[in-house]
């Protein structure tokens, strides 16, 4: 490919062992210094172009990097493709993950054992398992459309990558209470409605004060919408409605239920969230340390399975099933964990 004057490529590994990229802009006139193009690859050139106007060779249209481009233009166009926005983050995300090691390939040259040695490289193999999912999705997508020839390099070997995608971890209440007491304010509103509700975090990040119609909050199903149910209705009494007006009185006001103390959503701050999402738990870490008792570092969404676990418990897997939005009682019995004790009496419905 073309040599991009000034175009930089910084790459770094996470505290989590995970590859990290960006490009740069360096400017050698004027103020100096660089300017970020982001981490999508494609994106960055065209920023780049935009600032100096430089002739870009574009990727063959063979190659996979080509194809993805292909398929985010066509997966951008919602009303074709019927993707949810978050489907559409994610797959970007992982993208970012496969396009070092795939994105020059010709598509049609691609082989199984490349999967099967990119899965087992991959230190969480969890996301190695959904990273080629959507790798076979973007591949069949060009197989159809004729952008893809070659063997399917996908026949009989997603089988062979075994992951064991279930969660046990039951939050006890010492340490939701611990995370609670330690986190900022953004952290304590996506605890509490978390576990009032019984939401996925999407769910949390979309909800707004406009989905309270009378005495129930409407709350829209991100997973489930295209099949089965598309939102659940919960009664705002109780510790939920004294948290709906919570939310209502703070400043400045925000559409969403779930923002920081600027009034940004959830969606919005993400980042920032994660930051303090990190900051809580490892001072709730050590506060536990201090005290002698167990802490272990749970992630927003096992909340969900506090809430259904405490809720069948008191009142029956049905009540449950009502709560979390399944429309079987065999979904619902996924969330459930043995555990005993009682429910969380502070944040009670």
């Amino acid at each position: 490919m073309t040599k991009l004057k000034g175009f930089k490529r910084r790459t770094w590994t996470t505290a989590k062992g995970q590859p990290r990229e960006c490009y740069y802009y360096e400017q050698h006139r004027g103020p100096g210094g660089l300017i970020s193009l982001g981490s999508d690859y494609r994106a960055a050139i065209r920023r780049y172009a935009d600032l100096i106007g430089a002739p870009i060779e574009p990727d063959p249209p063979s190659s996979v990097a080509a194809v993805y481009a292909a398929y985010m233009a066509w997966a951008e166009n919602r009303t074709l493709s019927k993707l949810s926005i978050r489907t559409l983050r994610d797959r970007q995300g992982y993208w970012q993950h496969l396009k070092p090691v795939f994105g020059q390939c010709d598509i049609d040259a691609l082989e199984s054992p490349w999967m099967l040695q990119y899965f087992e490289a991959r230190s969480s193999q969890v996301s190695a398992k959904k990273e080629l999912k959507f790798f076979q999705t973007m591949s069949n997508w060009a197989r159809s459309r004729g952008k893809m020839r070659g063997p399917d390099p996908f026949a009989g070997i997603m089988r062979l990558m075994e992951v064991d995608e279930s969660r046990e971890i039951y939050v006890l209440d010492t340490w939701y209470n611990l995370v609670h007491a330690c986190g900022s304010p953004l952290v304590k509103a996506a605890m509490e409605f978390s576990i009032l509700f019984a939401t996925r975090p999407a769910e949390a990040e979309a909800a707004r004060f406009q989905h309270i119609e009378g005495a129930e909050l409407l709350i829209e199903l991100q997973k489930t919408r295209r099949k089965g149910l598309k939102e659940k209705r919960i009664p705002l009494t109780g510790k939920r409605l004294e948290f709906i007006n919570r939310q209502k009185a703070r400043q400045p006001r925000s559409f969403f239920i779930v923002s920081d103390t600027a009034g940004q959503p959830l969606r919005t701050v993400g980042a920032k969230f994660r930051r303090e999402w990190a900051a809580a738990r490892d001072a709730a870490a050590i506060k536990a340390q201090e005290q002698g008792i167990s802490f272990e570092r749970f992630q927003l969404r096992d909340l969900r399975a506090k809430a259904a676990t405490d809720i069948a418990r008191d009142h029956g897997i049905e009540a449950a099933r009502l709560m979390l939005g399944h429309t079987t009682q065999k979904q619902t019995a996924d969330y459930i964990r043995s555990v005993q004790g009682a429910a969380l009496a502070a944040f009670g419905g």
